[in-house]
């Protein structure tokens, strides 16, 4: 619990994960032939991860920086949702939560999957240092590959939720929620409410089932786990009354703001709140100086007001997923990475179809319009007029200690280049930022 209202309401400015831990997800790749499991032994040639490397960001090729989007995009919008929640429930409780660490935990949390994919698809033991054969989770690896690369045995312990068994969550649950780690669990519980997009509780149980990733009798577990975990977050999340909400002009702040954002106002009822001086200025104070009456000054009904900044887990929706500025920014530079060789395929793919030698079906095979990369990739050929950008940092030479920890973390002593990369410039700029407490050699 936090103990006094500073701590309370204190928000802490987020650019990112911390450039370490980004730097933690690329690695070096290694084209090799190998049967495919899925297709009767089939030789194939792929691109494999190389052991005790990530490499789920910092992807050059575009087929691979399509195929392992998606687990980017997941746990960016986990972490964006994460910080919502955890703020509100610190606003409104006084509950610790730690933004920072949160997307720390969030970003590297699924950073195992592609050895364990590549591990099923095709016939390879790449995994283990022993060469024996694996059937460990993609945790399990992931903690590996964070624990080759120095990370802490405290950092460690924070990820390993994600692979957590029901019955260490339930534990970690057990009692009310002002005895939990939130830093833990609201990512555990997000986990299984968002999967590419937000999706309700039964849709994100029955994927599970479709994938067959987990047996059923730990699926009803989990299920049952996050039921409970929901009805506790929702309920610490709910104000008691319009006076309570009154009292603490932060909370009342953050409410309105995520209730515009949620469209839980009408759009007559957004221009009054806009309008009024309490709205304006506690927005430029972000302290609690205080006592604003929002509803009043706007000409609003207390209950229906409150009603209105009320939460329920039908919230966590696409209106709430909508990225803060960090998460838009690591977003491009991923697409950067592979955004030349993929807008001279996009090129190719239109004027095949302007030559009328493919369809439109044919490009939505390569591009799947339902999907964050697809989208995103055809959006900016659109907006830049097929011209991809350079990821050039313009300004002073990358500081010494980055190189070094690009040396430590990639194995790529001889290939550093800080310009050549989105990724690599998304690192830079999170360690400039991050200046006083970022160093290489300690995490």
């Amino acid at each position: 619990m936090v103990k006094n209202e500073l701590q309370a309401t204190k928000t802490t400015t987020v650019f990112g994960p911390r450039a370490e831990i980004l730097a933690s997800l690329i690695g070096p790749t290694t084209w090799k032939t190998v049967p495919a499991k899925h297709d009767s032994g089939k030789l194939v040639n792929v691109p494999l991860a190389e052991h005790g490397h990530s490499a789920m960001a910092g992807i050059h090729d575009p087929l691979e920086n399509r195929e392992w989007a998606g687990m980017f995009n997941h746990t960016m919008k986990v972490a964006g949702v994460a910080l919502i929640l955890g703020r509100l429930l610190r606003l409104n409780k006084g509950y610790s939560f730690d933004e920072q660490s949160v997307v720390d935990i969030v970003s590297v949390s699924h950073n195992g999957r592609r050895h364990a994919d590549e591990e099923k698809w095709y016939q390879t033991t790449k995994i283990t240092s022993d060469n024996e054969k694996s059937n460990r989770t993609d945790t399990e690896i992931g903690l590996e590959i964070l624990a080759q690369k120095g990370f802490s045995k405290d950092f460690l312990n924070l990820v390993a939720i994600h692979g957590y068994s029901h019955s260490e969550l339930e534990q970690m649950t057990k009692g009310s929620i002002d005895s939990w780690n939130l830093n833990m669990i609201i990512p555990a519980y997000l986990d299984q409410r968002i999967g590419q997009n937000p999706v309700s509780l039964d849709d994100r149980i029955a994927g599970h089932r479709a994938s067959k990733r987990t047996d059923e009798e730990n699926l009803q577990h989990l299920e049952t786990w996050t039921r409970k975990a929901e009805l506790d977050i929702f309920a610490a999340l709910k104000i008691k009354d319009y006076a309570a909400l009154l009292n603490n002009s932060i909370n009342m702040l953050a409410r309105t703001e995520l209730a515009i954002k949620l469209g839980k106002f009408s759009d007559d009822e957004v221009v009054a709140i806009r309008g009024t001086k309490e709205f304006t200025e506690q927005r430029k104070r972000r302290i609690p100086e205080k006592r604003l009456d929002i509803a009043e000054a706007a000409g609003i009904d207390q209950e229906r007001y409150l009603d209105a900044v009320q939460l329920t887990s039908n919230d966590i929706n696409e209106k709430m997923a909508q990225p803060e500025r960090w998460e838009r920014y690591l977003r491009r530079l991923y697409l950067n990475d592979a955004e030349k060789e993929t807008f001279n395929i996009i090129a190719d793919l239109i004027d095949k179809k302007l030559k009328g030698q493919i369809t439109q079906a044919d490009i939505d095979k390569e591009f799947p319009p339902d999907t964050w990369w697809a989208d995103s990739m055809l959006q900016l050929f659109i907006e830049q007029k097929g011209k991809p950008k350079d990821p050039v940092r313009r300004g002073p030479p990358p500081r010494s200690n980055i190189k070094k920890l690009f040396d430590k973390l990639t194995g790529k002593k001889k290939e550093y280049d800080i310009y050549t990369s989105g990724t690599k410039r998304a690192i830079d700029f999170l360690a400039r930022r991050q200046e006083g407490h970022f160093n290489p050699n300690s995490k």
